[in-house]
């Protein structure tokens, strides 16, 4: 509800940057997290995006990143991804 005041546009740019975290996750996380890229052509539809979304969000979540050993470098990362996805969605919806 906070953000509906945005317009159009601006909501359509939030959701190609966006799109454009999803596909980028791979340079910013470390190789064992265990994200696969996505390259962009595959983020064209909206179900492609919802599947990257949960795959992202699965891969960097704090429970699972913690059951992998990561460090804490590793743990403030995926911390900070994971709630960068949550706060993009919640402006999407």
């Amino acid at each position: 509800q906070k953000f509906q005041y945005l317009s159009k546009k601006m909501k359509v740019l939030i959701f190609l940057l966006y799109i454009a975290l999803i596909s980028f996750v791979l340079k910013i996380l470390w190789r064992e997290a265990g994200w696969q890229p996505v390259p962009l052509t595959d983020l064209l539809a909206a179900a492609s995006v919802k599947k990257a979304y949960r795959k992202a969000t699965l891969c960097v979540h704090p429970d699972k990143v913690q059951q992998k050993g990561a460090t804490v470098q590793q743990k403030y990362i995926a911390e900070k991804v994971f709630d960068l996805l949550k706060v993009v969605k919640r402006v999407l919806c």
